[in-house]
């Protein structure tokens, strides 16, 4: 596709960096991740739905076998999750994005 060979063109490797994306199951967030990846970027998904989330993990991870992608549970609608969200985050060793 041109657009891949545009963003591998005038975009930097974020080979090695760990991108949280939020939303990423669906719509924008989705293509987000799929960009991030084609650009090395490790990338771990904030949202709702776990098993959308594996799905997408499972994607990311056949088309970008060196990309590394996880999952963490975010409900921004409930406080206990944000906060869960947040201690698990913190745990991380580096968050770049």
């Amino acid at each position: 596709m041109q657009k891949n060979k545009w963003l591998l063109k005038n975009c930097d490797s974020l080979k090695g960096r760990r991108v949280i994306v939020t939303g990423a199951t669906g719509g924008l967030g989705r293509e987000i991740c799929f960009h991030l990846a084609s650009l090395g970027a490790n990338i771990t998904l904030a949202c709702r739905n776990e098993e959308k989330a594996n799905n997408l993990i499972d994607e990311i991870k056949e088309k970008y076998a060196d990309v590394e992608a996880d999952f963490i549970e975010l409900d921004l609608s409930n406080k206990q999750s944000v906060d869960c969200f947040i201690k698990k985050v913190k745990a991380y060793n580096g968050i770049d994005v």
